[in-house]
């Protein structure tokens, strides 16, 4: 059981670090705000963000 908890608590804290790194640039980017572009990063790290960056970057090229 300790090491479930720690497994789920090292992946929270890599989210949660995530976060800070680039998913608040990007939901700042795409006009998400704060707290959800946060749950996003905490429940599903890149998977939400990187398809979004994609498209991001893809209309700045437009």
């Amino acid at each position: 059981m300790k090491k479930i908890l720690l497994a789920l608590a090292g992946t929270l804290a890599v989210h949660a670090l995530e976060y800070f790194l680039i998913g608040r640039k990007i939901g700042d980017r795409a006009g998400l705000p704060a707290k959800k572009s946060f749950l996003f990063c905490v429940l599903g790290g890149f998977i939400w963000w990187l398809p979004l960056k994609r498209k991001l970057e893809a209309g700045d090229g437009e």
